[in-house]
């Protein structure tokens, strides 16, 4: 999910944040 809403424009496969 690459949403460029200025909070996370990256995937982080971190888990869903």
């Amino acid at each position: 999910m690459r949403r460029s809403t200025g909070k996370w424009e990256v995937r982080p496969r971190n888990g869903p944040h």
